[in-house]
C-alpha cells in the first residue's frame, strides 16, 4: 500500500467519524428540545410568580386563537404564542373566546387565561378539612410527631381491629437443631 492509498483511507476513517459525532450531538440537542418544549407543554406555567401585573386585553369578534395567542406574548402573558395554541387546544376549555376587554395576570397559567377569556365561573374553592388518617378518622397532626398515639399503632388500630393498647409482637428466639 503506497502512502497516497493510506492517506485517502486515513482521511475517510476521519470524516465518517466526524460525521457520527455530528450525528450523535444533533441527535442529543434534537432530543433536549423536545423534552423542553413537551415539559412546557404540560406543565403549564406562569410567566411570572404571584402576584404578577395585570395586563389589559382586547378581544375583537374575528379574532382567531393564533391572533390571540401572538397578542399575549406581545404584551407578556405567555413565553410562547405557538405553545398557548397547543396548550389551549389539549386545554379543557375548548369553547370559542368571548370578544371583549379583560384583566389579565402573568401569574395566571393557561387555564386560568382560558376561563377568563371564555367567560367561565371558576368552581367554589373546597373547604380545606385537613388531611386525615383514614381508619382514625382523625387528622393527622393529633397523632403526635411518630404517628401514633396511647391508643393506636402507626396504622391506626391495635393489631385486632378494635380500640385499646397496642399489641407488641411475639418475639421468637431461634432455636438450632441438636444433631449438626
Amino acid at each position: 500500500m503506497n502512502i497516497r492509498q493510506m492517506a485517502l483511507s486515513l482521511a475517510s476513517l476521519v470524516i465518517r467519524v466526524a460525521l457520527v459525532i455530528i450525528i450523535v450531538f444533533a441527535i442529543i440537542r434534537l432530543g433536549r428540545q423536545a423534552y423542553d418544549f413537551g415539559y412546557m407543554l404540560f406543565t403549564e406555567e406562569a410567566v411570572d410568580e404571584p402576584p404578577g401585573r395585570d395586563i389589559v386585553v382586547s378581544v375583537k369578534p374575528d379574532e382567531s386563537t393564533i391572533d390571540l395567542a401572538k397578542t399575549l406574548e406581545e404584551k407578556g402573558l405567555t413565553a410562547d404564542w405557538k405553545l398557548f395554541v397547543l396548550q389551549s387546544k389539549l386545554s379543557e376549555y375548548k369553547d370559542p373566546v368571548v370578544p371583549g376587554t379583560y384583566t389579565l395576570n402573568t401569574s395566571m397559567n393557561v387555564d386560568s387565561m382560558l376561563m377568563v377569556l371564555e367567560n367561565i365561573e371558576p368552581e367554589e374553592p373546597i373547604e380545606d378539612m385537613g388531611e386525615a388518617d383514614e381508619l382514625t378518622e382523625r387528622p393527622l397532626n393529633d397523632l403526635g410527631s411518630s404517628g401514633s398515639d396511647e391508643n393506636f399503632d402507626i396504622y391506626g388500630y391495635n393489631g385486632n381491629g378494635t380500640e385499646g393498647e397496642v399489641i407488641e409482637p411475639e418475639i421468637v428466639e431461634d432455636v438450632e437443631p441438636e444433631g449438626e
